[in-house]
């Protein structure tokens, strides 16, 4: 099995153990949004957990399951996600002029409307994903096996989001 997502399983599995507060994450947006290496940082760790809920809204697509309520609620909150993300994204892009990202520019410090933005919708994305964490954990009435196993692999992988980001925040760029 490849090691990088034995360790992303891993890193998981501890975040589910350990969980995360909005106060660290908080922090952590805050130490990488100092230079645009950290920028760039946060807007792949916004890239990876946009893949964990794009996956998430496949997996249910093909499982070709009636959706019960429970799995109706994870799609609306998968895309919740992705609509964070892709606001993310963007800011990165067009009000942090870091599309064209190079790791020359890494330690360049970026701009308070950039800092303000992103600090403010990683902050919405880590809400985003806290509720449907949440929501995984009260809510387990998921009729097939198929819907099943996909809110399962939704639940191991959205820690990926505080996971990364703290990463982000105690590296140095």
């Amino acid at each position: 099995m490849n090691i990088k997502i034995i360790t992303i399983l891993f890193a998981s599995i501890l975040a589910l153990s350990c969980g995360s507060d909005l106060s660290d994450f908080t922090t952590n947006v805050e130490k990488s949004t100092k230079t645009l290496g950290g920028v760039n940082c946060l807007t792949e760790a916004a890239f990876s957990v946009e893949n964990v809920a794009n996956d998430f809204i496949y997996d249910i697509e093909i499982c070709n399951a009636k959706a019960s309520a429970v799995v109706t609620e994870l799609n609306n909150y998968s895309k919740t996600i992705t609509h964070k993300t892709a606001k993310v994204i963007d800011a990165d892009d067009n009000i942090c002029n870091n599309a064209a990202y190079d790791d020359a520019d890494a330690s360049d410090i970026p701009s308070t409307a950039c800092t303000n933005k992103m600090n403010t919708l990683m902050g919405n994305l880590y809400t985003a994903v806290s509720d449907t964490i949440n929501y995984l954990a009260t809510n387990s009435a998921i009729a097939d096996s198929c819907s099943e196993i996909a809110a399962n692999t939704l639940k191991l992988n959205l820690p990926i989001l505080t996971e990364a980001v703290k990463m982000c925040g105690s590296t140095s760029f």
